[in-house]
């Protein structure tokens, strides 16, 4: 009996004790708190009060109004003791409605400093570091009734009660430039710099990033200028040094990428061999302060490119009245030279002259005249800064001596032929010193051409001279055979000028020395300057320069001349005839020379701004192009993301052979949905494996994907080199020489147009140019670029 009564005790019991769980389990409390904290749990206090940052379901349960107050409290999980909770003098009342939110924001007093209570941690603490330590800490929020403020009246649990993981996120790591390092070390013009650094680790989100450069201040630029990567000085180089460096911000972007290509995107061009200094600022897109050092990375130093040394030791000696020679010392970083020179009086017109070597030698200089000189220097694609000027007075002719009938002695022992001559060499004949302007070998020791010769009792007039069969010895003196004098005076049009733009004056000059030697090419000659003349006639109808009325005179003169002389041709007096046509197609050749080389003048003048409109017509049609072919690749990429999932998921009922035997994938779950991962494309067709349209289509569309990325990379890298050539005048006046070169080598082509004012042809035929000068670059550059 005694057992039984135990047992009915034990059986009550029971049922009161589980009655009394049941009932604590079941408490209601007037306010129901349901907390949600948006990861990653920030350090900072004040970080919680952004709006995203958490957020507070106030519930009323079983009222329809409830007052008191809001307490937060922050507790350490791992024994430190640290409790951060809300003041109990701070007591701002809460009226509740039925159901109300709070997020970060309305919270933000709560978080205040002044509002809160520090234990384990003290608020100086806090204050110096404006942090918390990182660690495991459980943030509670109560809800207190207003007249009882140590009576909760909210739940306890885990709807009110979160767990944070607090710590802070490291800045960005910079990888490349590394410290004190040198980029583009070969000066290249379109070589770009990259920029690489490494994500922040832990971070549940994609940050954004901010890239600064700043070059450094001048005395720094002098005090890093013997330290490289390698250098042990490097290594000691505070960052607070560095910081104090910092001189004018160059450049500034923001990205979302973790590498930047600085220099492909029209940025300020850098100064040769100067200090930059980079960092890398990591943010939180929605505005949270997570990063230590506010996300700014260590600054990181480097050098572009090395700096090109300015020629040393320019001198100029006179070789004659006529001619000087310009010496220097070559430096090993030199890859080419631009001298520059100009006449005394002349403020501002400089005239340039390549050289490759460290010599080089000017002709047609006036006796007696002061020049200027100065030199850079070409280190590949930059230039120096330019020597300073050496001024240099020409010397004046000698007296000539001259005794007329006493006879001229000259040695002629050496008869040992020359093997070869070039354009500019210089021979004597008797005590004349000719420059050759044409040389052709004819075998044996024996050349034909044409040269020039300055006579210094005439002031130094320039007389030419053919020769068509002379020997010259190894002392460069004439032993054998005589040049022709063929005229004195200026010369109205350069020779390749000449060559390239009145091409029919050579062809009618050598009619008429054929008619000289005897041969009867008369008639071959009229018609020749029959064609001549119909052409230049259409060319000063259009001519519209100050001297027309001029030309127009001469023109008749010369008509007039070979009206006679064809009338003496028909006379059957051919010496009269051949005299009569030759003195009047002169004078119609001497005025196509002046219209030909006042135009070409004014077309060369006007080269510059012609350039320029080419520039902006080109950047304008590049830059539809280029959004033309964005938005192609955006239409295709999404096209190509859409079929390649579905792609992927008709494989996966696929069948696959073993060892010659059947076998199929079995699916590993229920799938969801299909990643397409954006740096991919399939190194197998897909339509040699399955053979379905699906898989035809997807290949195709592959195909035309790349070739539009292709297509948008190159013209962006057009894009670009344009905004160079607009946006760099040292660029500028490379493609300008460039430009003028190609236009030269149109020759009559482009004086039928400039000739007939056709203006907009001319401009067409500048944009062709310019267009050819920069696909050939751009195609260069992204051919080597495809090889890496």
């Amino acid at each position: 009996m005694r057992i039984h009564l135990f047992k009915c005790l034990l059986i009550v019991g029971a049922l009161l004790l589980g009655a009394s769980d049941h009932t604590t389990a079941q408490r209601n409390y007037s306010v129901k708190l349901i907390a949600t904290v948006s990861p990653p749990h920030s350090p900072f206090l004040h970080s919680y009060s952004y709006s995203s940052a958490l957020t507070l379901h106030l519930i009323l349960n079983g009222v329809t109004a409830y007052a008191g107050y809001l307490r937060i409290k922050l507790e350490s999980m791992d024994g430190r003791g640290i409790v951060i909770q809300t003041r109990a003098n701070y007591l701002p009342l809460l009226d509740l409605g039925p159901s109300q939110t709070m997020n970060g924001s309305d919270l933000s007093d709560y978080f205040d400093v002044s509002n809160l209570d520090f234990q384990g941690y003290s608020r100086q603490q806090y204050l110096k570091t404006k942090r918390i330590p990182d660690g495991i800490y459980k943030l509670t929020f109560s809800f207190v009734d207003r007249y009882r403020p140590s009576v909760s009246v909210s739940n306890v649990d885990i709807l009110s009660e979160k767990t944070l993981r607090v710590f802070a996120l490291q800045p960005p790591i910079l990888n490349f430039p590394l410290m004190m390092s040198q980029t583009n070390r070969s000066n290249q013009s379109l070589k770009p710099i990259p920029i690489s650094w490494t994500r922040p680790a832990n971070t549940p989100f994609n940050p954004e990033y901010e890239l600064v450069l700043n070059e450094l201040r001048p005395d720094c630029q002098n005090q890093y200028a013997n330290i490289n990567a390698n250098n042990q000085a490097a290594s000691r180089i505070s960052q607070g040094e560095i910081f104090n460096c910092l001189g004018p911000e160059i450049f500034r972007t923001s990205t979302t990428s973790l590498i930047y290509n600085y220099g492909m995107q029209a940025e300020p061009m850098l100064g040769l061999g100067k200090w930059y200094a980079i960092r890398i600022q990591a943010r939180d897109p929605q505005g949270r302060t997570l990063f230590i050092n506010d996300g700014v990375s260590q600054i990181r130093v480097f050098r572009y490119g090395k700096p090109c040394p300015i020629p040393i030791r320019l001198k100029a000696t006179a070789l004659n009245p006529y001619q000087v020679q310009l010496d220097w010392d070559a430096l090993p970083d030199h890859t080419g030279y631009t001298v520059h020179f100009k006449r005394e009086g002349d403020a501002y017109k400089w005239y340039t002259q390549r050289a490759l070597s460290n010599r080089t030698q000017i002709n047609d200089m006036e006796p007696g005249v002061s020049y200027s000189f100065k030199l850079t220097a070409n280190c590949n694609a930059f230039g120096s800064e330019e020597t300073a000027t050496v001024d240099f007075r020409m010397p004046t002719p000698k007296p000539t001596g001259v005794q007329c009938g006493k006879p001229l002695v000259v040695d002629l022992s050496n008869q040992r032929p020359i093997s070869n001559l070039r354009v500019g060499d210089k021979i004597m004949a008797a005590d004349f010193e000719f420059t050759l302007v044409e040389v052709k070998p004819l075998g044996g020791g024996w050349f034909a051409g044409r040269a020039y010769t300055h006579i210094n009792y005439f002031q130094g007039a320039r007389v030419f001279a053919r020769f068509d069969r002379i020997k010259i010895n190894t002392d460069k003196r004439l032993i054998d055979g005589e040049l022709t004098t063929t005229g004195a005076g200026t010369q109205i049009i350069p020779d390749e000028w000449r060559d390239q733009y009145l091409s029919f004056t050579g062809e009618i000059n050598n009619l008429f020395d054929e008619i000289e030697r005897g041969l009867d090419k008369i008639d071959q000659v009229v018609g020749k300057i029959d064609q001549v003349l119909k052409k230049v006639e259409q060319w000063v109808k259009n001519y519209n320069g100050p001297d027309k009325a001029e030309l127009l005179e001469t023109i008749q003169i010369g008509k007039k001349a070979i009206e006679e002389g064809k009338k003496d041709w028909k006379d059957g007096k051919l010496t009269e005839a051949a005299k009569k046509l030759k003195d009047g197609s002169g004078k119609v050749l001497g005025a196509a020379a002046k219209m030909v080389k006042n135009t070409l003048e004014k077309l060369l003048r006007d080269l510059k701004d012609l350039l320029k409109e080419a520039l902006d017509a080109l950047r304008g049609r590049s830059k539809a192009e280029k959004e033309k072919l964005a938005a192609q690749k955006k239409k295709d990429w999404l096209a190509y993301q859409k079929l390649r999932a579905e792609v992927v998921i008709e494989d996966q009922g696929f069948r696959i052979k073993v060892n010659g035997a059947d076998s199929t994938l079995a699916p590993s779950g229920q799938t969801t949905g299909t990643e397409v991962k954006n740096d991919l494309f399939p190194e197998t067709t897909h339509v040699a494996i399955s053979q379905t349209e699906k898989a035809k289509a997807f290949d195709e569309k592959v195909n035309t994907l790349l070739e539009v990325y292709q297509k948008f990379d190159f013209e962006k890298l057009r894009f670009d080199q344009i905004l160079v050539y607009i946006n760099d005048p040292g660029k500028f006046g490379t493609l300008l020489e460039k430009v003028k070169k190609s236009m030269e080598s149109l020759g009559e082509e482009l004086l039928e147009d400039l000739s007939q004012n056709k203006l907009k042809l001319v401009k067409a035929k500048i944009e062709t140019e310019v267009n050819k000068i920069i696909d050939d670059l751009v195609k260069e550059f992204y051919e080597k670029e495809s090889k890496k």
